[in-house]
C-alpha cells in the first residue's frame, strides 16, 4: 500500500486489484485526494457494480491523501469475479464520478442491484457515539443487519451530515455490519454537543430503516 500511494501524484486516482482465491475475496485498492463525500461516493460506485463489501479499511493522511482498501466477495465464480473487465468497468465509473463529477447518487438510482440476500436471523441496530477513546475525533460504532447497500447508505447519511471521515473500519460478520468511523464536523474538530450527536444517530437509523423498508416491499 505504500507503494502504491507512492505512484499517486496528487490528482485522479490510483487503483489496484489483488486476488486472493483461497481466502474467496479481492483486495481493492483507490489512492487518491480527499474531498467532501468520498467514502460515499466510493461505496456508491461499489454498490452499482455488484461488489459485495466484506471489509474496508479507510485511511486520510495528513497530506489529503486517502488511501481505501476494499475487500470485496467472489460471490460464485472466482474466474467471473476476477476478469479484469469487469473492474476496468468500476474503475471507469470511478472517474467519470471522482474526475468528471457525474452524480453517484442518480447512478445508485438506476441501477438494478442485485437480489436481496436470503432470509437471516435480524439484527438490531446499535449506534454508539464515544467522545473519550480519541482527543481528535468522535468514533461512531454502528452495529446492524448486513443488507444490500447498508455501507452506502451511512456513508450517504454522514456525508449529508457534513461530517469527514479520517478512519474507519468495515467489517460484515456473515449476518451482521460492524463499522468504526472516526469523524469531525465541518471545522475539523470532534461532535460534542449533544443535539446534534442525537440527530447524527437518528439520521444513520433512519437511513437504515428505509433501506430495509425497500428490500422488505422487493421481497414481497
Amino acid at each position: 500500500h505504500i507503494e502504491l500511494a507512492s505512484r499517486f501524484d496528487g490528482s485522479g486516482l490510483v487503483t489496484e486489484v489483488q486476488h486472493v482465491p483461497e481466502l474467496e475475496f479481492i483486495e481493492f485498492t483507490v489512492v487518491t485526494a480527499d474531498r467532501p463525500g468520498l467514502f460515499a461516493k466510493l461505496t456508491g460506485v461499489l454498490l452499482v457494480h455488484g461488489m459485495d463489501v466484506l471489509g474496508a479499511s479507510i485511511n486520510t493522511g495528513l497530506s489529503g491523501r486517502v488511501v481505501d482498501i476494499f475487500r470485496i466477495a467472489h460471490e460464485g465464480d472466482p474466474e467471473v469475479a476476477q476478469r479484469p473487465e469487469r473492474w476496468n468497468r468500476m474503475r471507469d465509473a470511478l472517474e467519470r464520478v471522482l474526475l468528471h463529477g457525474e452524480d453517484v447518487g442518480e447512478m445508485v438510482a438506476k441501477a438494478r442491484l442485485r437480489p436481496v440476500r436470503r432470509w437471516r436471523p435480524q439484527v438490531p441496530t446499535e449506534i454508539l457515539v464515544d467522545n473519550e477513546i480519541s482527543d481528535h475525533f468522535t468514533i461512531l460504532d454502528v452495529n446492524s443487519q448486513d443488507r444490500v447497500g447498508a455501507l452506502h447508505a451511512i456513508a450517504n447519511v454522514l456525508f449529508r451530515l457534513g461530517l469527514s471521515i479520517y478512519l474507519a473500519k468495515i467489517t460484515t460478520n456473515v449476518d451482521h455490519i460492524l463499522d468504526v468511523f472516526y469523524v469531525t464536523d465541518e471545522a475539523g474538530r470532534k461532535i460534542t454537543d449533544a443535539g446534534r450527536i442525537e440527530a447524527i444517530r437518528t439520521a444513520i437509523f433512519a437511513g437504515l430503516r428505509e433501506l430495509a423498508e425497500r428490500e422488505e416491499a422487493a421481497a414481497t
